[in-house]
């Protein structure tokens, strides 16, 4: 008997027959295999597959709360969880559960089991743990509310108030990876633009604001109608195909696209309104480039805070800024022609293609046929998202979908504007005096991004703001679909169907009873990761891909970005750390060709295992946690692929393996030992997260370190990077990089271990505080002063600023004296070898000169050398190891 089904029987004795003591811990890993298993720091399961449970209990739920009963103990699971959702799938019934404290909901430590047909637990993960201790909440929601709308960086429409927001606060408990729990107040705001959209976390014992977290996902990228199926070729105007638009709602004429499951609307720049006593009741929208109707505008706060304000700004710019800016006002404008939706597509740089109604039927085939495909692939034919608000299968509400979207436009010389219209600068004819609330700056024009999101629901009410305004409240899941500069993302099929899939994994991942979908950041040993949004941007392209049987997402789209044949290519071989950048559409790449690759070596491209394999794939994405990381989705797929694909667990978890993603270790190496050579590397960029993205008070540990291998005799090593902060609005405006304090933490022998306490993080390591010069490049030296063996350094690479950085061009280089000349004797005095006099004239004793490892790399701008005094500390952490 294998040690798997020894442990299975174990279980299957746990409930119903004679009491067994439920395996510890150690037991249950011996008797698993690897690849059965994720694991903690401190030994307790994350995810656990791999066995069978029987509890002799009919329902899924009763099923489920009779193993968490019986081995929630291994799984470092407390008592007393509540039921937060029942959901049939392919693989059997998720039952998922949350802790409350005090009747309040604990965020990050959702529980969920899978039950199989038969009614045997066959998976099971969790987020963090939940700990005992329940802190108080010290200050009111009313104050926690002005602290959301006054955090640095905030752009907020002028009528929402803090008066407005206090009763719409929703208070959690939020478990930090060693269980300490903090109260929070979280509301959800939004910006100019829909992806601006922000859950923002304030310590509802401080008072001060702990997260501001992104909740747009990005693409980054009946009646007859004729639509690209699914999308016209990159190079040409491709082939319109016959379709019938299904499940279209009866309407008074004109007849827009508004259905049970989809309702389109279009990028409005001026609309006209109709209504009793001359209010704006109803809107319809007009052509940008005509006179008359009412021009889409809102003014905004805009705190200035933290921004590269250039020196001669810094004394004028006052803290909050009132902008008066153009927006998109949301309104349908492709209406029927005799039942039937037939327009030509235009996507050109004319004004007219920004306001097409081939966008919309675009949209809504797309969104229809590709909801109905997703019903397939759950084995449900009533799923839906939590926003259509269904009733056995059929929506109250259409998806809110919006084309031809456009952003204000912000770039170097409308910010000279601005700051001409803010501050008074005679010379440059700058008369200034605007900015204030009853005299705002004013915006002019719309700019093209390449882009498309789902924005999640941000309120369940629309804030009382001006006509159009349920755009910043957004109080419904919606996808935006960007006008790019170059494609309209609206007529590319595949980004349609990426961005729909954010939208059921929203629905379908929750959190504390509630949709949550796949969300990060996240805190472990190796510091600040992204692996759920990265796991989010994978099923999205996955099964994008798997539909169209493509492994490239959106080559229409991707035309004029970056020069490649799509937006990402799951075909081509991406592994963990290697494609980890911190950036989630990069990380993603690693997690979808792992798909790919095992859609390749099981169904060989027949359709019936194709979808089979779907089914089993999305099975196992509805057993994770909103926190969940590679290792948790490898865990939970590798055991639904091997049920569903019976005699294939070495080759299913040989491609885990080689794509990295089963044990991502995330360290790079800048100087590798490879053959008996050290050979020098260079990462191109990395992101980094900063403390208000992680929710962490002290620093943000990056989610990289980096690896080098110092060959004996190393006096010492420099390493080279260019750090740049202050977010996009920096990247625009330039100035001087701001926020890009770094903290370097020096670990020999072995990797650095990060470890939290509340939201303070920890590290085993030495550390030291650099600051990048005025182009923000850096170049520290760190004296190793090493004797005659080997030794492998590692370097990580934190964030002391609310917001990211992004660090490019890292190098690192080695200085290594050469061999002594043959007969001379190294002077014994010093601890490293070096030349401390010569005894005898001219040529004994000390070393040949010092040799360098050098990368091939961009031209490093002058840098200030910085020489961090670590010696004695490191030394030390040597000493205590051996």
């Amino acid at each position: 008997m294998s040690a798997t089904a020894s442990w299975m029987m174990v279980l299957a004795l746990g409930v119903g027959s004679a009491p067994v003591e439920p395996p510890s811990v150690t037991t249950a890993r011996q008797a698993l295999a690897p690849q059965s298993v994720s694991k903690d720091r401190d030994g307790t399961w994350n995810a656990v597959a791999g066995f069978t449970y029987r509890s002799n209990m009919a329902a899924p739920e009763h099923a489920a709360r009779a193993f968490l009963q019986a081995h929630g103990a291994a799984l470092g699971v407390p008592a007393g969880l509540k039921l937060s959702g029942v959901m049939k799938t392919a693989a059997g019934t998720v039952v998922r559960f949350h802790p409350e404290r005090s009747g309040i909901r604990v965020r990050g430590a959702d529980v969920v089991v899978l039950v199989d047909d038969s009614g045997a637990v066959i998976m099971a993960t969790r987020g963090h743990h939940a700990g005992n201790v329940t802190p108080a909440f010290r200050v009111s929601a009313m104050d926690a509310a002005r602290a959301a709308l006054g955090r640095p960086g905030a752009v907020t429409p002028v009528s929402v108030t803090a008066e407005q927001l206090a009763p719409r606060a929703r208070r959690f408990y939020d478990a930090a990876p060693d269980g300490t729990l903090t109260p929070l107040f979280v509301f959800a705001l939004a910006g100019l633009s829909p992806a601006d959209a922000v859950a923002v976390s304030v310590d509802a014992q401080s008072g001060t604001v702990l997260q501001v977290r992104k909740l747009a996902v990005h693409a980054v990228p009946p009646g007859a109608a004729r639509v690209f199926d699914p999308a016209p070729p990159a190079n040409g105007p491709g082939t319109l195909v016959d379709v019938t638009l299904e499940h279209l709602t009866d309407q008074p004429e004109p007849g827009f696209l508004r259905g049970e499951y989809v309702d389109t609307f279009n990028c409005c720049k001026r609309y006209e309104c109709t209504g009793g006593d001359g209010g704006c009741e109803e809107r319809s929208c007009l052509a940008g480039n005509v006179d008359g109707g009412v021009e889409s505008r809102v003014v905004v706060s805009f705190d200035t805070r933290g921004l590269p304000l250039p020196d001669i700004a810094r004394a004028c710019v006052p803290d909050t800024v009132y902008i008066d800016a153009p927006f998109c006002a949301e309104i349908p404008k492709a209406s029927a022609a005799d039942g039937d939706f037939i327009f030509s597509p235009r996507d050109d740089a004319t004004l007219q293609a920004e306001e097409d109604e081939f966008a919309e039927v675009m949209a809504y085939y797309h969104v229809d046929t590709f909801q109905q495909h997703m019903r397939g692939v759950a084995e449900d034919a009533e799923f839906c998202l939590r926003s259509q608000e269904c009733a056995a299968g059929v929506p109250s509400k259409g998806f809110h979908v919006a084309v031809n979207y456009l952003l204000p436009k912000f770039d170097q010389n409308t910010f000279q504007d601005l700051l001409c219209q803010i501050c008074s600068i005679p010379p440059l004819g700058c008369a200034g005096g605007k900015g204030t609330e009853a005299n705002p700056a004013t915006l002019s024009g719309f700019m093209r991004v390449p882009n498309a999101a789902f924005i999640p629901a941000l309120d369940d009410n629309s804030l009382p703001i001006p006509v159009g305004g349920d755009a910043f409240t957004r109080p419904y899941d919606s996808m935006v679909l960007y006008q790019g500069p170059d494609r309209d993302f609206g007529y590319d099929g595949d980004v349609i169907y990426h961005e729909f899939t954010h939208a059921v994994i929203h629905t379908v991942i929750q959190a504390n009873g509630e949709p949550m979908g796949l969300v990060a950041p996240t805190l472990d040993r190796w510091g600040v990761h992204n692996d759920a949004g990265a796991l989010n941007e994978g099923y999205a392209d996955f099964f994008s891909e798997s539909l169209t049987g493509n492994p490239v997402t959106g080559e229409y789209a991707a035309v004029g970005l970056s020069g490649e044949t799509g937006i990402r290519n799951a075909g081509e071989r991406w592994t963990c750390p290697e494609s980890t950048t911190g950036e989630v559409h990069d990380d993603s790449r690693a997690w979808s060709s792992a798909l790919w690759a095992l859609r390749e070596a099981l169904t060989s491209g027949n359709e019936a295992q194709v979808r089979t394999f779907e089914k089993a794939v999305y099975s196992a994405m509805a057993t994770l946690p909103a926190n969940a990381s590679f290792g948790q989705a490898s865990v939970a797929t590798s055991a639904a692929l091997n049920t569903a694909f019976p005699g294939n667990q070495a080759a299913i978890d040989q491609i885990l393996n080689d794509r990295g993603v089963m044990d991502c270790i995330r360290v790079r190496p800048l100087i590798e030992k490879v053959d008996g050579v050290f050979e020098d590397r260079t990462i191109e960029v990395l992101q980094f997260a900063g403390k208000a993205e992680a929710g962490l008070t002290n620093f943000a540990p990056g989610h990289m370190q980096f690896r080098l291998d110092l060959p004996a005799r190393t006096r010492s090593f420099t390493l080279r990077f260019n750090a740049r902060g202050g977010g996009i609005v920096g990247s625009i405006i330039g100035g001087e990089p701001t926020d890009n304090n770094l903290k370097l933490i020096i670990k020999t022998d072995e990797p650095i271990e990060y470890s939290y306490t509340a939201n303070r993080a920890n590290h085993d390591g030495v550390e030291q505080t650099v600051t990048p010069d005025d182009s923000g490049d850096v170049e520290v030296t760190v004296e190793t002063l090493l004797g005659d063996v080997e030794e492998t350094w590692y370097v990580g690479v934190n964030v002391l600023a609310d917001n990211g950085v992004t660090v490019t061009e890292i190098s690192a280089e080695a200085e290594v004296p050469a061999a002594p000349d043959a007969g001379s004797v190294e002077d014994a005095g010093t601890a490293n070898g070096s030349d401390a006099g010569s005894a005898g004239g001219g040529g004994g004793g000390g070393d040949a000169p010092a040799q360098t490892f050098n990368c091939v790399c961009a031209e490093q701008k002058d840098a200030l050398p910085t020489s961090v005094a670590l010696l004695l500390g490191l030394l030390a952490l040597r000493r205590r190891r051996r």
